[in-house]
């Protein structure tokens, strides 16, 4: 059995007053709607988003989730830094190996000094 708290006329001290850091319940963000997707990412961007989720004590998947949809957010906000977005590639009437030799896009080699 636990002590029992005994309580006394004694009196408290000052007493702060803390500000109200809490939002408002109509302030308090919905849960965005989501839609579950398979996609490959190589294992290097994995290795990377688990340690470093690691070190700030949340998921990885959530780390990803949040940097696309501050990119979104970004890419609405200035439509105009968008990266350039390739055509859309009919792979029917290329096939999907002439289509990737039609699109290949070649590297520049840095040169030398």
């Amino acid at each position: 059995m636990s002590k029992q708290i005994q309580y006394t006329d004694e009196p408290i001290g000052e007493v702060k007053l803390v500000a109200d850091f809490l939002p408002s319940p109509s302030d308090l963000k919905v849960k965005n709607d989501s839609t579950k997707i398979t996609i490959t990412l190589s294992s290097d961007s994995i290795e990377y988003f688990k340690s470093v989720a690691e070190e700030h004590g949340m998921q990885y998947q959530k780390m990803i989730r949040q940097l696309l949809d501050e990119y979104v957010a970004h890419q609405r906000k200035n439509p105009s830094s968008a990266v350039h977005r390739p055509k859309k590639i009919n792979f029917s009437f290329y096939g999907w190996r002439g289509a990737l030799k039609k699109f290949t896009v070649s590297r520049p080699t840095p040169s030398n000094p």
